[in-house]
């Protein structure tokens, strides 16, 4: 292994959060455009804290979940700035899942890490 293994494994953890949005489809929606624009402020404002996020769609085009990639020293951090989120304080999502990501393949991290 190289020595761009070993810098990728010294970078900041990603934490994935998969929220899943209340199951009344009409309150999600409400909460969705009642929220947003403090929702995107909030994200804004928090910027430099996610290698990825948005809005997840099932196939009738109707946003139902959102997916996080946070970067951060520790679950507790991560999971914090989770909390303060105006959609999560605001109780869009009845159920929202964690693990610590590695990522390992794909365009976003060159190709494959493991050759890097």
């Amino acid at each position: 292994m190289g020595s761009s293994w070993l810098m990728l494994e010294q970078k900041m953890p990603f934490y994935l959060f998969y929220c899943r949005d209340i199951e009344d489809r009409e309150e999600a929606a409400q909460i969705r455009r009642e929220l947003l624009p403090d929702h995107l402020g909030y994200m804004e404002q928090n910027m430099e804290c996610y290698a990825v996020a948005g809005p997840n769609r099932d196939q009738d085009a109707a946003y139902r979940s959102s997916t996080f990639v946070v970067k951060a020293g520790t679950f507790a951090e991560a999971d914090a700035l989770m909390q303060r989120d105006p959609y999560v304080e605001g109780g869009l999502y009845r159920e929202i899942l964690n693990v610590e990501f590695v990522p390992m393949a794909g365009d976003w991290v060159g190709g494959a890490a493991w050759k890097i």
